[in-house]
């Protein structure tokens, strides 16, 4: 669902490994850990964009998303756009939390 670049995304959680700088960390297991984390940040930018829907909408797109279509994926880009729903600042506001929570953890 998220329309954010994934490119951006890819830059954003590599960034955020390298900035832990974690130690002994293979190239295989530096994938892994950028997968994880590109999933739930995903997860997380989705999540925040569904709070900003009215409720009248929210059962429609548990419809859609069930379909896992490229035709429902449209139909759900229509409804956010028809919603004026901010996606690339949403994504930025997540992605700073998300950034803020993972580095305390690290």
């Amino acid at each position: 669902m998220q329309q954010t670049n994934q490119k951006e995304i890819d830059d954003f959680v590599y960034g955020l490994i390298d900035e832990c700088d974690y130690k002994g960390l293979t190239a295989e297991n530096r994938e892994q850990v950028a997968e994880e984390i590109k999933e739930l940040l995903i997860r997380k930018i989705n999540e925040a964009v569904l709070e900003e829907l009215p409720d009248s909408e929210l059962a429609e797109i548990e419809k859609l998303l069930e379909k896992q279509t490229p035709e429902a994926n449209l139909e759900i880009q229509n409804i956010i756009n028809r919603n004026n729903i901010e996606v690339a600042r949403i994504a930025a506001e997540v992605m700073v939390r998300f950034r803020m929570f993972y580095l305390k953890r690290s």
